[in-house]
């Protein structure tokens, strides 16, 4: 038996023992008889509050509310006190009687009289207790916050909070997508109210493509993901979108140098109906001429909008709908132009059946399309490519006892992919039509998980997920020859499949889980460990991601990823949350990724296997984290140190990488430092600050050139072994907010920022070209200035 199937083995046997033996010692012991269920909200929004925490006073019996501010609390007593507490909010007390029967309550919090939260802009875990909490490898972002962060152009961005976290970077400034602990961008899964979103970025990689005012809260998990989750190895971004006011209705407005929004929400129907949403739309062109010639001769334009609506049959029953659009124009000249856009509907469906039993259903469907508009005369034309995804889930949620709670579930997708399709667009045009087969598959996947806590300080979250996956016809399937490289010349037959025919199935167990002790009160240390896979690849000729990629399905001569990660960390408060200090390491692989041929041919490829390379990678690395929650003065320091490395697997010399040996991967940045510091100076007025230093990004340069036909050729022999400067930048900004009272219904924010002040000239690339004889080195740099900003946001 093999080491990996063995860890496997291992791993499953540890959850089935956690969901056989323990639940049921646990149960035996279970006296618990009366049940107190309620509502947390906020005292003027009455928007649900997530992540309270409530306590019954001289017991360790506690919980925290749910993503909609819920709460359920089984005791053995029948008169008792809560003690409700979260981060901003003034604490309250309640007494509470359940001699009669059980108890269902609505509790609200009301703000702190000074208004403005003592927390970091950005704090990992933002109002929860990291040290009692299971899970580890977890950032959680105040969307609010975000908009006063010195960034480009005083737009608020999530993408960019995020990349402040440790264990999260880019490829560079303006690059679209983001990675997570030495993973491709591809293997994060962002989701909008339960819907996948393919894109991520507006112009190019400048900025998100959800604006901060259309969400309500932001949640990264970087390790081990609850086992409802999977299709990614490497992290999951879940945003939940803004419900509506049930009281009274809200708006925002605001402006920056790009771009205008308007937001609002509130009630329909009273106490039954409520909607939210809004606008955001760009207009770049102003300042796009700020940046250097390649960019400054562009054009450019974007909005993305929101819609959500809410109903509640009663108390217990509840039923959402989400509508998102985002849209981009890019063109670089006067002859091509890059378009993309998302679209997005997700229903969702809440029931509390009792107060131990709860339902979840999500249904929703996903699309991302993506081309080129060829422009030049005589040789116009469209390029499209595009991914629709349908899927429904249903969470079924049991909390046996205060020691317990079970998720179990069903989760099924359909992908529809069109890889690419190019038209004339003109009557003139002498380019002729080229269309790749579409591609279909099917996931299917049950799951089961269990929090369980043994006792106040020891508690393990552990998780099962068996998948099934099939790539469906119709399709021609291309059989090669064996002993060589496959290509076009190489293919022997061909076998068409009808339409829903599994072409090949892959599927198989995923175990996960989470451990954590504390040491005491104020010390707790975590271990996780998680095994996914993933059927879904962005193909892509470029470092950072473009309207140019095109997923592609596994299929017979692609096989699924497969990935384990294993982490620990060492989480330590001082002064109950006031300072927070964290250690977390982790070890990731994974196999059957892709990689590329030299000279790869990837757009409107038929035989797109024959470019592909399987390969394997592994990464590594030590995330440290402090931060300072209180006082006039905020701060928190993350460093990163990681690798991230790719070895290519083939038998034939031809298409050897690095002569078979391990390199860095496109992503493999070391050293990762963000400083992040807030200074309240009184009167609304801050001082927000963030510094980053990040090593360069790998690269390849040539090695030596020789001459053919007179003409200097450059020579490459490895992949790489070289690497970009490092890239450092500071970011300093004043914030100022109007509202003196927390009920104070209109009031203005503004910000005054400088983006990169110092105006560093932060290499995006090196590249090499023949001038007068001679072959020169030089660079291009995205931004090499600093950039002022001013926005202004109106709340009435």
């Amino acid at each position: 038996m093999t080491i990996a199937v063995s860890r496997t083995l291992l791993a499953i046997g540890f959850c089935l023992s956690a969901f056989i033996l323990i639940p049921q010692g646990l149960n035996a012991q279970d006296k618990y008889h009366f049940v107190l269920e309620g509502k947390v909200i906020d005292f003027d929004t009455k928007q649900p509050i997530k992540n309270v925490s409530i306590v019954i006073r001289k017991t360790k019996i506690g919980t925290v509310t749910d993503d909609n501010g819920n709460f359920k609390l089984n005791t053995t007593n029948t008169n008792f006190t809560i003690q409700l507490s979260f981060v901003g909010y003034i604490p309250q007390s309640r007494d509470i009687d359940l001699s009669r029967r059980d108890t269902s309550i609505v509790i609200e919090l009301k703000l702190k009289a000074n208004i403005e939260l003592d927390s970091v802009v950005i704090n990992a875990r933002k109002g929860i207790n990291k040290v009692k909490e299971v899970q580890m490898g977890t950032v959680q972002i105040n969307p609010e916050a975000l908009k006063r962060v010195p960034l480009v152009f005083g737009e608020a961005d999530i993408i960019k909070g995020l990349l402040l976290q440790p264990g999260v970077t880019n490829t560079g400034e303006a690059s679209g997508g983001f990675n997570v602990r030495g993973g491709n961008a591809d293997q994060n899964l962002v989701l909008l109210d339960g819907a996948t979103l393919f894109s991520t970025s507006h112009l190019l990689g400048f900025y998100s493509s959800v604006t901060p005012d259309a969400v309500q809260d932001i949640m990264l998990y970087k390790g081990s993901m609850p086992a409802q989750y999977g299709g990614r190895l490497s992290s999951l971004l879940n945003m939940k979108a803004k419900s509506g006011d049930p009281n009274k209705a809200q708006f925002n407005s605001g402006v920056s140098p790009i771009s205008v929004h308007l937001f609002g929400n509130g009630p329909i129907i009273k106490d039954k109906l409520t909607v939210a949403g809004g606008i955001r739309v760009a207009y770049p062109d102003l300042v796009l001429n700020n940046f250097p010639k390649q960019f400054g001769d562009s054009r450019a334009f974007f909005y993305d909008a929101i819609l959500k609506a809410e109903y509640s049959f009663n108390k217990s029953n509840k039923l959402s709908v989400t509508g998102y659009r985002s849209f981009d124009k890019f063109r670089f000249d006067t002859l091509t132009q890059y378009e993309w856009q998302s679209n997005l509907v997700t229903l969702n469906y809440l029931g509390n059946f009792n107060p131990k039993l709860s339902l979840r259903v999500n249904a929703n469907y996903s699309q991302f399309i993506s081309g080129i508009n060829g422009l030049q005369h005589d040789y116009e034309f469209t390029l499209k490519s595009s991914i629709a995804q349908k899927q429904a889930k249903a969470v079924l949620q049991y909390n046996p006892n205060t020691k317990n709670k079970i998720e179990f579930g069903p989760d099924i997708i359909y992908y529809n992919i069109s890889p690419g399709n190019q038209d004339p667009s003109s009557s003139n045009s002498v380019i002729n039509p080229t269309h790749i087969e579409k591609e279909q598959g099917r996931e299917m996947a049950l799951f089961l998980s269990d929090e369980i806590n043994f006792t106040s300080r020891i508690a393990l979250q552990a998780g099962l997920r068996y998948v099934r996956y099939d790539y469906l016809g119709p399709k021609n399937v291309y059989t090669y020859q064996t002993g060589v490289p496959e290509a076009r010349e190489t293919i022997t037959d061909t076998t068409f499949y009808g339409k829903n025919e599994s072409i090949k199935s892959y599927g198989g167990w995923e175990p996960r889980a989470s451990l954590k002790i504390g040491i005491d009160d104020q010390t707790s240390v975590k271990l996780s460990y998680q095994h996914g896979q993933q059927f879904l690849q962005l193909i892509s000729n470029t470092i950072s991601l473009s309207p140019v990629d095109f997923w592609k399905l596994s299929d017979s001569h692609i096989p699924q990823q497969i990935g384990d990660q294993y982490g620990a960390g060492i989480f330590k408060n001082i002064n109950g949350t006031d300072y927070e200090i964290s250690l977390e390491g982790y070890y990731k692989t994974a196999k059957n990724m892709v990689e590329y041929k030299d000279g790869a041919i990837l757009l409107l490829n038929p035989y797109i296997e024959s470019s592909l390379l399987n390969a394997r990678g592994k990464a590594w690395g030590v995330e440290m984290s402090f931060a300072k929650n209180t006082g006039k003065v905020t701060m928190q320091v993350n460093y990163t140190y990681s690798r991230s490395m790719m070895q290519v697997l083939t038998t034939y010399a031809s298409e050897e990488v690095n002569k078979g040996d391990y390199y860095p991967s496109n992503i493999d940045r070391p050293h990762n430092l963000a400083l992040i510091g807030k200074i309240k100076m009184g009167r609304g007025w801050s001082f927000n600050a963030n510094f980053v230093f990040i090593s360069g990004r790998p690269t390849t340069y040539p090695d030596g050139n020789y001459v053919i036909n007179n003409t200097i050729v450059n020579n490459y022999s490895t992949r790489n072994q070289d690497r970009l400067p490092a890239y450092h930048r500071l970011d300093i900004g004043f914030s100022n907010i109007s509202r003196r009272y927390a009920t104070q219904k209109r009031y203005s924010v503004w910000n005054f920022s400088i983006y990169n002040v110092y105006a560093h000239d932060n290499a995006y690339s090196i590249y090499f070209k023949r001038q007068g004889g001679t072959i020169g080195s030089y660079q291009l740099s995205v931004i090499g200035t600093a950039i002022p900003s001013v926005s202004w946001n109106y709340y009435f």
